[in-house]
This record gives C-alpha cells, sequence and structure tokens, in this order.
C-alpha cells in the first residue's frame, strides 16, 4: 500500500502552473449542393483546423456559434481564415495565436 502511494505521490507535479490559454484556427465551411440532405444534422459554419479547446470543452471538428461563445468566454481565442486560405495565411494564424497565448500568460514576479 505505501508503494502505490509513493508511486501516486512521485507522479503528482509539486508546482501546478496555470492552464495555458487556448487558441484555435478555424476556416468557413464551404458548403456544397444537397451536403446537409445527406446529414443527421446540418454542418455548423466553421471547420476546426488546429489548436487546443479550453479545458472542459470537448473536442469538435465543427465549431457553431454556441461553441465559439463558449470557447471565447473560458478566456479562449479563435483566429478564422477564409475558405480557401493558403499556407502563409495559415503561418499568421499561428502566430496570432502564439501572440495571444504569450500576453495572456501572467509574467511572474521576481521575489527580492
Amino acid at each position: 500500500m505505501w508503494m502505490i502511494a509513493a508511486v501516486l505521490i512521485c507522479t503528482v507535479p509539486f508546482s501546478q502552473s496555470a492552464p495555458k490559454p487556448s487558441c484555435i484556427i478555424a476556416n468557413r465551411h464551404q458548403h456544397k449542393f444537397g451536403e446537409n440532405m445527406s446529414r443527421l444534422s446540418p454542418h455548423k459554419g466553421l471547420d476546426y483546423i488546429e489548436g487546443e479547446y479550453p479545458q472542459g470543452i470537448k473536442f469538435h471538428s465543427e465549431l457553431s456559434d454556441k461553441l465559439v461563445q463558449q470557447i471565447q468566454e473560458r478566456g479562449g481565442h479563435i483566429v478564422i481564415l477564409k475558405r480557401d486560405y493558403s499556407q502563409a495565411e495559415l503561418e499568421d494564424a499561428r502566430k496570432q495565436c502564439a501572440t495571444f497565448q504569450d500576453s495572456a500568460q501572467p509574467t511572474p514576479t521576481p521575489k527580492p
């Protein structure tokens, strides 16, 4: 029993840092003729490309307006690309996410 407790203690991180702010890159969905007729539910307006969802929100490959609002309420940021985005535009969106995550992180105060 004491070995199990020792293993659990060793696996718990000593310093709990604040979670990294989430940033999601999405693009507008290109609707195709008859697409929603072949689905059980209509397609949402945004398609997920990459990024991390805030803690407590499950992964979704399609983002609705309600989900976008929930992400923003939890401090997340969403970068929306046009339908036919280029690699350069995707790189720019990644830089925007990195800038958001760096600016949202609290800076540690030096101790005297």
